[in-house]
């Protein structure tokens, strides 16, 4: 699926097919993505379709069992060897069989082989080609160990090349991929409650921003995502600037609002791309509005390309222009989301897209969209403004 609009291609997954190692188990079929810059593209499908494995390829923490990876047009699979140092290593092999080959030939025709056949015990013989070997080593050395250690020495070195030049993509591609999750709890995972707000988000900024703009940025965003921490009573404590001077635990934060700092520091890193996945588990209506009006920000304003992962429809339906429907490891449907929302030719798109509608989600999806529209109408953007440029 491709954001036609968009001009510039930034990630790529080419029929990518992937089985769990423990389980053996075969989880992708054959599965095409493409994000451009400035696109937001949904991606929706029942519970173990492969959404999330699908941004786990992505972002290179498994490799596929078939298929490829592309990050700005470079390929993030391990380049397979060129012809040239299979060919050295069957020559390499070639000349170690032909050393030993004349290694021996040269000493059973030096008449050495029927004074061993005489030897009297184990250690005689062992001495005698000891003795003789030093004048058959200048041969040796001269005709076989020298350039069976160069040929040697030029296999490791483009080998080691091309390992480094390889992780050194894979690492470029790490910093400028955001894969921002739900599973294991992210907020508590990463961050120790003795860690501050401010180190949690800051940690993630680009290493040549100041400490003063790095606080700017952080109370930014912190502003822009609307925190507000409470005591035990209910009371509000403190704000944005407070929260950032003062270096306020992240323990004072509930579990919702930890991963929503778990978010924001990930958005704070500026990425290029965004693999958003299933990110507004435990936020209020609020709050995962204007995470989604962040995601908007981003995508229009600084041209990231988001990939939002989700098994909500109605969210799908006024966030993203483009969508991917999964099912069992394979891409069933794609293209416009109006298209394939309400006239899918799919069977299985169609009972999905009835069901959600039915439940009462939906309401909640309106809510939703009504609070987006609103936060959209507020002075967030200034905040984002500046988190996001300083």
């Amino acid at each position: 699926i491709m954001d036609s609009k968009s001009k510039e291609k930034v990630i790529e997954g080419r029929r990518l097919h992937f089985s769990y190692p423990l389980t053996g188990e075969k989880v992708l079929h054959g599965v095409d993505i493409a994000l451009h810059s400035g696109s937001i593209v949904g991606m929706v499908g029942r519970n173990e379709s492969g959404k999330t494995t699908v941004a786990r390829l992505l972002v290179h923490q498994f490799n596929p069992n078939h298929g490829e990876v592309m990050y700005r047009g470079v390929s993030l699979q391990y380049p397979p060897a060129p012809w040239w140092i299979v060919a050295a290593y069957v020559m390499l092999l070639a000349m170690i069989v032909g050393a030993v080959r004349f290694t021996i030939n040269e000493i059973m025709s030096s008449g050495l082989s029927e004074e061993i056949k005489k030897a009297e015990n184990f250690m005689h013989p062992a001495l005698l080609i000891l003795t003789y070997l030093p004048s058959l080593w200048a041969d040796i050395i001269g005709w076989w160990v020298v350039p069976i250690l160069l040929l040697l020495l030029v296999c490791t070195m483009e080998i080691g090349y091309r390992y480094v030049q390889h992780e050194l993509r894979v690492k470029n591609m790490r910093g400028k991929v955001a894969h921002i999750t739900s599973e294991d709890s992210p907020g508590y995972k990463l961050f120790r409650d003795t860690c501050s707000i401010y180190e949690a988000i800051s940690g993630s900024m680009p290493a040549n921003l100041s400490t003063a703009e790095k606080k700017a940025r952080t109370i930014s965003w912190l502003k822009a995502s609307g925190l507000q921490l409470h005591d035990r009573r209910g009371k509000p404590i403190g704000n944005a600037i407070k929260y950032v001077e003062e270096k306020f635990p992240i323990s004072f934060c509930s579990g919702g609002q930890r991963h929503l700092i778990y978010v924001l520091s990930m958005l704070a890193s500026e990425p290029e791309v965004v693999l958003a996945d299933e990110i507004l588990v435990g936020l209020d209506v609020q709050t995962q509005a204007r995470v989604l009006v962040m995601l908007q920000y981003l995508s229009v304003v600084r041209r990231t390309a988001v990939l939002y992962i989700t098994t909500d429809v109605e969210i799908i339906e006024f966030l993203c222009k483009q969508v991917v429907f999964m099912d069992k490891g394979r891409v069933i449907d794609s293209g416009k989301t109006s298209e394939v929302i309400n006239k899918s030719k799919v069977s299985i798109v169609r009972e999905y897209v009835n069901a959600a509608r039915a439940v009462s989600r939906h309401r909640h999806a309106s809510r939703l969209r009504e609070e987006v529209a609103k936060t959209a109408r507020s002075k967030v953007d200034r905040f984002l403004h500046v988190a996001c440029s300083g």
